[in-house]
């Protein structure tokens, strides 16, 4: 899995909200570079937007413009920041404060990791995540606590992802 963490990936987002049957999909390219230039999210369809998470803040991109807002705005960012570094490096109880993890494996090299918040705060954005794949993330699943669920599959891009 820490290999997804220098790579780069389109993906294909579909999403449910709570009181609708409707599916509301979206698409993009997702680049990681962790310990360099971050991680960014790209939005294509239906619009075009980024979420990117660099060293020192977070850049968003839509059709207001470009903002950026400093890491030391934003409370616990540094402490995600540090975690993701960390588990890049190798360190796999990086996200042991933040939330509780469970990993099995699937066979044929597969495997499964499913997060759950450990602060009730956060649970209640972020009811659980879970990621499914192989060589890399090929799939993913995020409960938020509002009832939304987005299911993301994702597929390997060699090169630049933007």
């Amino acid at each position: 899995m820490r290999k997804a963490l220098s790579s780069s990936a389109a993906w294909k987002m579909e999403r449910t909200l709570p009181g609708t049957e409707k599916v509301f999909v979206s698409s993009g390219t997702v680049s990681c570079h962790v310990g360099a230039e971050g991680i960014e999210w790209r939005t294509l369809e239906p619009f075009s937007a980024l979420v990117a998470m660099k060293k020192d803040a977070m850049v968003f991109e839509d059709e207001d413009g470009r903002r950026e807002k400093s890491a030391s705005d934003m409370p616990r960012y540094s402490d995600i920041r540090k975690a993701t570094d960390a588990f890049a490096k190798g360190e796999k109880t990086a996200f042991d404060d933040v939330f509780e993890v469970k990993v099995e494996a699937l066979g044929e090299g597969r495997w499964k990791a499913v997060f759950v918040p450990r602060n009730s705060m956060l649970r209640g954005l972020v009811e659980s995540l879970s990621v499914e794949g192989k060589d890399l993330p090929e799939k993913a699943e995020l409960k938020s606590g509002n009832g939304a669920v987005s299911r993301i599959a994702f597929e390997e891009r060699g090169g630049d992802a933007k």
